[in-house]
C-alpha cells in the first residue's frame, strides 16, 4: 500500500534514514542540495565500507538560477522565437559548474555555523574523499524531480523508492509541508532505477566531488585550521575589492585630476565601484576633509563613464554651495532643498545619480520629504550617494533608514545580523526566515551587527586617519599634505587655550582643497 509522506503524520527524513540502514547504497535525484542537511544520512553512511563504489550517489539538478528567473527566460525567449529548449555545450555546462560552485560557497557563508554543521560538513568531507559520497550536477537542463531509491539485499523488492517535493535539506526531508509517496511495487522502481542511471550518466552530468572538497577545505569546517596571518589576509583582502576593483574600473575625469589629494580620489573610485555594484553608498568622512568635492568629482566620473545626470537634494542653506560646485566643475547637475523636495521631486524628470547632502536629517523615515525622496529612488531606479558626518544619531534604525532610500528591505544583502540572532530564539520567525534583509538589521541592537553591515556601505575616514595613512615627512620631522597647486600643508598641533575649559585648536581647520569654493563651517 502506498503511503503519503507530508512530513506532518509521516516524516520523510525519518524513513529514508531507516530504509538506508537496511540498503547497501542510495541514489538521489534532487533539484537543491544543501551541505548542512546530509547530517540525516551522514552517520548512516560512516558505518558502511564502500567496497569501492559509493554508497551515495546525489544527482543535483537545479543549477540553473531561480525558478522566476527560467520563467522570465522562458517568456524572452518566446517573445524573440528563439529555442525554447536549452542549448547545451561543454562550454555552458562548465559555466553552470562554476555557478553551483559559488552557490555552495554562498552556502557555507550564511548562518552562524554551530559544532554539529562542523561536524556534519567534516563528516561529508571524508566520505567524498574516501569515494563512499559522489555527488554530480545535471548541466543540460533544469531538472526538478527529486527520487530517492535504496538498494538491498531483497528478492521480493530489491528496490524501495520514494518520489515526491522534498529536496535533501533538512527544511525538505523534515520540516516543510512536503509531498512524497513511496514505490515499492518491482516495475515501477525498477523504472525509477532506469531513469536516474540514463541522467547519471549523461555527458553534461558533471561530477563535482572534487569541488566539494576544495570548497569545504576553504571554509570554516576545515579540519587544517588557518593561522592567524592568514586569516587577516583573508579579511584585507574582502574588505579592500570595492578599493582594489575601483582603482581599476574608474579614473578621474581630466578636470578633476589635479583638485584632489590621495585619500579623495581613493574615496571617488571606491564610492563609484559600490554604487555601480550595491546602488548606493555612503561617505561619512569627518567634517573638514572634503565630502562635498569627492561626492562633485565622483558625479562627474558617473556621468563620464555611465552617462549619468545628477540630482542633489541638501538642506536650504546648502543650496547656494552645490551651484557654485555645479557652476565651476560644469557638473550636470540639478539642486533641490528637503523643503521643497515634496513639491518638485514628483515633476522632475529622470536623474539616474542623486546625492543626499546631510543624509542624517532623513533618518525617520516618515518625514514628508524622506517618502518623496523614497518614491522618486524607486521610480527611476536611481544610484545613491549619502554624505554625512554624523551617520549614527541615537537608535541604529536611523542609518538604517538612510540606507534604505536605495536598499530595499527584503533585499538580500548576504550578510545577517548573527549577534541579535543568537540571542533571540525567534528572530528567524518573526521575519518569515529572511534574515539577510535591511529589515533584519533594522531590528538589531547589536553593534557588531551593524559594524558588519556598515563595512560593505560607507565609507569614513578621520584627521588622524588621514595623518596617519597619507601625510608625507619633511626635513624637520613635520608631517604635511602637498595641495593641487603645488603648496604644503603642515598639520597644526593642538594647543590647550587657559581661556577655555576644554582643550582646543587654535589654529583654524584646512581647507583641503585650496580651489574649492567656501562651503559649511569646519569648526
Amino acid at each position: 500500500m502506498t503511503r503519503i509522506f507530508d512530513n506532518i503524520e509521516l516524516n520523510l527524513g525519518g524513513h529514508l534514514v531507516e530504509t538506508l540502514s537496511e540498503s547497501n547504497r542510495i541514489d538521489a535525484a534532487v533539484g537543491y542540495f544543501n551541505i548542512r542537511g546530509w547530517k540525516l544520512f551522514g552517520d548512516v553512511v560512516q558505518g558502511r565500507d564502500s567496497g569501492g563504489s559509493p554508497i551515495a550517489r546525489v544527482l543535483i539538478g537545479m543549477v540553473h538560477g531561480e525558478p522566476e528567473e527560467q520563467v522570465l527566460d522562458h517568456l524572452q525567449r518566446t517573445l524573440e522565437g528563439g529555442p525554447l529548449e536549452d542549448v547545451i555545450d561543454r562550454k555552458t555546462a562548465q559555466a553552470r559548474q562554476q555557478q553551483a560552485k559559488l552557490k555552495f560557497r554562498q552556502q557555507l557563508m550564511r548562518g552562524a555555523p554551530t559544532a554539529q554543521d562542523e561536524a556534519t560538513i567534516r563528516e561529508l568531507r571524508a566520505q567524498l574523499a574516501d569515494g563512499r559520497v559522489a555527488i554530480k550536477l545535471f548541466t543540460r537542463r533544469p531538472l526538478h524531480g527529486k527520487t530517492y531509491i535504496c538498494h538491498r539485499d531483497d528478492k521480493i523488492t530489491p528496490i524501495v523508492a520514494y518520489v515526491g517535493s522534498s529536496n535533501l535539506t533538512i527544511a525538505g526531508l523534515a520540516n516543510n509541508y512536503e509531498l512524497n509517496v513511496d514505490v515499492v511495487d518491482s516495475d515501477g522502481a525498477a523504472k525509477l532505477d532506469s531513469w536516474f542511471e540514463d541522467r547519471w550518466n549523461d555527458k553534461f552530468s558533471i561530477d563535482v566531488t572534487a569541488d566539494l572538497i576544495e570548497i569545504i577545505d576553504e571554509s570554516w569546517a576545515s579540519e587544517t585550521p588557518l593561522t592567524p596571518y592568514e586569516v587577516y589576509l583573508k579579511v584585507c583582502w574582502h574588505l579592500s575589492r570595492d578599493v582594489r576593483e575601483g582603482l581599476i574600473e574608474y579614473t578621474l575625469p581630466p578636470s578633476m585630476r589635479d583638485q584632489l589629494l590621495e585619500y579623495q580620489e581613493s574615496a571617488v573610485k571606491t564610492l563609484s565601484r559600490r554604487i555601480m555594484t550595491k546602488g548606493g553608498a555612503m561617505l561619512g568622512d569627518v567634517v573638514g576633509l572634503g565630502k562635498t568635492i569627492t561626492a562633485t568629482a565622483t558625479a562627474m566620473m558617473l556621468n563620464e563613464a555611465e552617462g549619468y545626470r545628477t540630482l542633489i537634494v541638501c538642506p536650504v542653506n546648502l543650496v547656494k554651495m552645490w551651484e557654485e560646485y555645479k557652476e565651476r566643475y560644469a557638473l550636470n547637475a540639478t539642486v533641490v532643498p528637503y523643503s521643497m523636495a515634496a513639491k518638485r521631486l514628483p515633476n522632475l524628470g529622470r536623474y539616474q545619480f542623486v546625492i543626499v547632502d546631510e543624509s542624517h536629517t532623513l533618518r525617520n523615515d516618515t518625514r514628508q520629504d524622506y517618502r518623496a525622496l523614497y518614491d522618486y529612488i524607486r521610480n527611476y531606479d536611481c544610484r545613491v550617494l549619502l554624505l554625512t558626518a554624523t551617520p549614527y544619531n541615537i537608535r541604529f534604525k536611523d542609518v538604517g533608514n538612510q540606507l534604505g532610500l536605495y536598499i530595499d528591505p527584503d533585499d538580500d544583502l548576504g550578510l545577517q545580523p548573527v549577534v541579535a540572532m543568537s540571542l533571540d530564539d525567534r528572530f528567524a520567525e518573526k521575519l518569515d526566515g529572511k534574515t539577510s534583509t535591511l529589515e533584519a538589521f533594522k531590528r538589531s541592537e547589536e553593534s557588531d551587527d551593524w559594524k558588519r553591515l556598515m563595512s560593505e556601505h560607507l565609507i569614513r575616514r578621520t584627521r588622524s586617519f588621514v595623518r596617519k595613512n597619507y601625510a608625507l615627512v619633511d626635513e624637520q620631522g613635520k608631517e604635511y599634505l602637498t595641495f593641487a597647486n603645488g603648496t604644503k600643508f603642515t598639520f597644526p598641533a593642538r594647543v590647550p587655550n587657559r581661556w577655555c575649559t576644554r582643550s582646543a585648536s587654535t589654529t583654524q581647520q584646512p581647507r583641503w582643497s585650496p580651489s574649492r569654493p567656501s562651503t559649511r563651517s569646519t569648526t
